[in-house]
């Protein structure tokens, strides 16, 4: 048996304060028994009320189910794909419903949460948001039939962690190597350095600094024997882990665990042949 199925979202303006999203979900089933007609099709649809000012805080995406900050009355608003990135989240899978497994294990097997952030649900009376120990069921049900993504898919993104490339402005600033972990100062996003460099500028013994980019830590709180990717003191240089948007980096303790191995697989040094 094959399922094939479509959905398309229809948004119109209903008026000045509340968007009409229509769902058309097309339902094919292709049935090899006799008995049953091939091509059966369902069509289900289901209209939903939202605000206008329904829409992601960061990139405006609307139409599509938002998550909100602790604030019922102001709070900021994010798509699943804006909220991942502020939270420091990777979720791998998320159903249709919005659920996901707890990554720290910690909560219930599956939640709705993406980190600290909690599903946006509007109050239409008073336009404030249910606090979760309180939305109303049918409300809750609302939300949930929101699509996840735009257009169903997540926002494309410039980098692919999994992946063991580069940026292609990825590149030491120095000497112009590529493809090699690089560093950079803390708070500052320029100039990058391979650890070739780095070791130069810092005077720094490279034979230290193993495959893995650590170092004997130098901070004097740091205890004996231990290591760290942050090298140097003042200056302190930290690795230089973009964000996936490739616009950025990511600030100490927010980088993501799989962006922190994409820069452990990295190669320390440019391998000649």
């Amino acid at each position: 048996m094959q399922i094939s199925k479509i959905i398309v979202i229809t948004i119109d303006t209903l008026s000045d304060n509340y968007y009409n999203i229509t769902f058309t979900r097309t339902l094919t089933i292709n049935r090899e028994d006799k008995k049953m007609p091939n091509d059966k099709t369902t069509n289900i649809n289901s209209k939903l009320k939202i605000p206008t000012y329904y829409k992601c805080s960061k990139c405006g995406a609307t139409g599509i189910k938002l998550w909100r900050d602790n604030n019922p009355t102001a709070p900021t608003l994010l798509c699943f794909d804006c909220a991942e990135e502020n939270q420091n989240e990777y979720i791998k899978a998320m159903d249709h419903d919005g659920k996901h497994a707890d990554p720290t294990g910690v909560l219930e097997p599956t939640i709705y949460n993406i980190g600290i952030l909690i599903p946006a649900i509007p109050n239409e009376t008073d336009h404030t948001y249910f606090e979760m120990n309180s939305v109303p069921d049918k409300n809750f049900d609302l939300w949930k039939k929101l699509t996840n993504f735009i257009n169903g898919e997540g926002r494309p993104f410039k980098f692919d962690f999994s992946k063991s490339e580069v940026p292609d402005n990825y590149s030491c600033d120095k000497c112009g190597a590529t493809g090699v972990k690089l560093w950079r100062i803390k708070y500052q996003t320029n100039p990058l350095f391979c650890v070739h460099c780095l070791c130069e500028v810092t005077g720094l013994d490279i034979n230290l600094v193993d495959e893995k980019g650590s170092f004997p830590d130098q901070d004097h709180d740091a205890s004996p024997g231990e290591r760290t990717e942050n090298i140097g003191i003042d200056p302190r240089y930290r690795p230089a882990i973009p964000t996936r948007e490739c616009d950025n980096f990511y600030g100490s303790g927010w980088e993501p665990e799989i962006a922190c191995d994409w820069w452990r697989r990295l190669p320390l040094l440019i391998k000649l042949f």
